[in-house]
């Protein structure tokens, strides 16, 4: 009985009483006896003002570990990011500060951390008793509306695409009641058009434990290589049965645009592939409407750290939803995903597989068995009419092989927390026949390798990252080339103390080989450098805070092969900014860009912009002025912006944002770029909470 008592304060919450010196500020986050998940932790808490101290004296420790190095300190408020997830049971967070006086002041509460997975299936009476508590029914969102006008004269004003006015409607936000919720997103604008992708958006959704259904605009993640949050307009739901999680996403992924009938003649150059001798005239294709249909099976076996995923996709053009269009394709994508975490995440190990197939015109319809045998000379044991409801196969279809394994696609990706190292070990490879609608920015036919290691250093105050990239493309070795890519890379930051400054450094070197299939000789041989280094440094004296940064990056480019040339690009940022009593804020910016090639500079860029912002005491209003110039040595342009900000908060939970602005451009060297724009934005917002 006694070891099973230990057991559950191991893994379960302990009532205690919290032993803390005075109060030297209030706790934002997270509250006293908050019970929180095992991961990151966001620690806030706002410093009364009546206390003088210097910066360096603020210190942060959870239980007996010191975590001042993370400190961000700003606006009398003190912010730290915890990345390491520290071991369930009760933790104590204190804050002190040795104040001008020489007082040791602290104030301590107490957090409890606990593993929701092993407390929900090995202790699932304690988890309803001790987990965090929410209210029954709850309200949380945001309304915004934004108008901008604007107004372009000069010579260059046509060249301009800025439209005359906008206008945004957007809300976000979710109720809740018990274990239901239901959230909403709708963002609404006059710039929405047909045939592009709708940029409107309208999400509303219905969610339980068991059961949720998702109407409107839906981003399913079902698998990383055939659907991984592409937008669906439609619908998406699941159920939930024990340890199994069914689910289904229905809808479209591409508006419909109408096509049209040209004339084309001689003088226009090149004839078009689909002319028609007779009447000269040729179609210019139209999109088609793009649906997709997705279905997903999610397996977590109890007392397992393993998780299984099987998924099916289908895409296909509605070749009825315009009249003149091209070729309209199909799809089909299968996925098995397996997901396995090692005790207390100390690794994790994601590895997933698919295969599909594409057929590129589905207009003519699928092909009999006896034609495909006929005109392949091979024998096929199912008939693709018989299958044509769900997939069509024909002539156009994209030949598969298993030589090169062209219709496959797979990755393994790994981490390892290792001696407080975090280590990543990813590997993916994706034949040139695979590929998915659901996935439609993913390159095929190619594979890469990537290593990354973090090691802390000094308790964390010294952290280097090493890292290693290796892509190759054109595995089908279709093309005459292919390229090999090499990525070394490094980032080192040292943040000594509060006193110090904080010292970044970067080195990449990028290395590019374009190999002729046919010789295997190296044709084209490309190498990028680039280097970084910058100081940043935060310091308060007395009722001033300042701030500095500067940063330097030097990018080299050679070419080695067909021709050899170079090109070096230097880029020097500076930032400062100071705070000064009664709320007054001054920011400074400046920024100087060189491209030069071997005998000559190419462009040089300098950037100069300054802020100044001013908040009243009740922090209701907030006033912002500045200005910026973008001017180029060598082409002799130059542009210059400025603008006013005024934030009102005129009740609680609701403001007004006015904009003004004007922004002009001069070119010395070709005539008719000129131009002159003057707007104005308003912007209106109401939190609920």
């Amino acid at each position: 009985m006694n070891c099973l008592k230990l057991k559950l304060v191991f893994f379960t919450i302990v009532i205690t009483f919290n032993t803390y010196s005075q109060k030297i500020g209030t706790i934002l986050s997270p509250v006293i006896n908050d019970t929180l998940k095992n991961q990151e932790l966001f620690i806030a808490f706002q410093i009364d003002t009546y206390i003088r101290f210097q910066p360096p004296k603020l210190s942060l420790f959870i239980d007996q570990l010191n975590f001042s190095p993370l400190i961000k300190y700003k606006n009398d408020k003190l912010t730290a990011l915890i990345t390491n997830p520290l071991k369930p049971g009760k933790h104590t967070i204190k804050v002190r500060i040795i104040t001008d006086k020489g007082e040791n002041l602290k104030q301590e509460w107490d957090i409890y951390i606990i593993n929701e997975n092993k407390m929900k299936k090995k202790y699932p009476e304690m988890w309803e008793k001790y987990k965090p508590k929410k209210k029954d029914f709850g309200i949380k969102g945001s309304a915004s509306y934004s108008a901008r006008f604007s107004d372009v004269t000069g010579e260059g004003a046509a060249l301009r695409q800025e439209p005359p006015q906008t206008h945004e409607f957007r809300l976000d936000g979710g109720i809740s009641y018990k274990n239901y919720t239901i959230p909403f997103k709708f963002f609404f604008t006059n710039h929405d058009k047909p045939g592009i992708p709708p940029r409107n958006r309208l999400m509303l959704s219905f969610k339980g434990k068991k059961a949720g259904i998702v109407i409107g605009d839906a981003n399913p993640v079902y698998a990383k290589l055939v659907l991984n949050g592409s937008r669906l307009r439609g619908g998406e739901a699941y159920l939930a049965l024990r340890n199994l999680k069914i689910s289904a996403a229905y809808g479209e992924l591409n508006r419909s645009k109408e096509g049209s009938v040209a004339y084309w003649d001689v003088s226009q150059g090149f004839q078009p592939v689909n002319l028609q001798l007779d009447s000269n005239n040729y179609i210019k294709p139209g999109t088609y409407k793009r649906n997709l249909a997705a279905f997903n099976i999610e397996l977590d076996p109890p007392n397992s750290k393993n998780k299984f995923k099987f998924t099916i996709v289908r895409s296909s053009d509605m070749v009825s939803s315009i009249q003149f269009g091209g070729p309209a394709e199909q799809n089909i994508a299968f996925s098995l995903n397996s997901l396995t975490v090692g005790r207390e995440n100390k690794w994790q190990m994601d590895v997933g597989a698919a295969t599909s197939f594409t057929t590129k015109d589905i207009r003519r319809g699928a092909v009999s068995k006896e034609e495909f045998e006929s005109t392949y000379k091979r024998e096929l044991r199912v008939d693709p009419l018989f299958w044509e409801d769900i997939f069509i196969v024909n002539s156009t279809t994209v030949p598969t092989t298993t030589q090169d394994a062209s219709f496959l696609g797979f990755y393994v990706n790994s981490k390892f927390d290792i001696l407080k190292q975090n280590l990543v070990l990813n590997f993916e490879r994706l034949g040139s026949a695979f590929e998915s609608f659901g996935n439609p920015y993913m390159q095929n036919d190619r594979y890469n390798v990537m290593f990354q290691d973090r090691i802390p250093f000094w308790k964390r105050k010294i952290n280097l990252m090493l890292q290693y990239r290796y892509n190759e493309d054109n595995l089908s070795k279709i093309k005459a080339i292919k390229n090999a890519t090499h990525q070394i890379g490094s980032n080192l930051t040292m943040t000594i103390g509060p006193k110090f400054p904080t010292l970044v450094g970067g080195y990449r070197i990028y290395i590019r080989e374009g190999i002729s299939v046919a010789e295997s000789s190296v044709v084209q041989d490309i190498q990028v450098t680039n280097y970084s280094a910058g100081i940043t440094y935060n310091l308060k004296t007395g009722n001033f805070t300042h701030s500095a940064n500067i940063i330097f990056n030097r990018n080299s480019r050679e070419n080695f092969k067909p021709v050899k040339s170079r090109n070096d690009n230097d880029v020097i940022n500076f930032g400062f900014a100071e705070s000064f009593p009664y709320r007054i804020n001054l920011s400074f910016q400046y920024n100087h860009l060189l491209l030069a090639n071997d005998t000559s500079d190419l462009t040089e860029h300098r950037t100069i912009g300054c802020r100044l912002s001013y908040t009243t005491e009740n922090k209701k209003i907030k006033i912002s002025a500045g200005g910026s110039q973008i001017y180029d040595k060598i082409s002799r342009t130059s542009r210059q912006v400025a603008s006013l900000d005024v934030d009102y908060t005129f009740i609680k939970n609701a403001s007004i944002k006015l904009q003004l602005g004007n922004s002009t451009y001069e070119d010395n060297l070709i005539f008719g770029r000129n131009y002159n724009e003057n707007w104005g934005q308003l912007c209106i917002r109401y939190d609920l909470k």
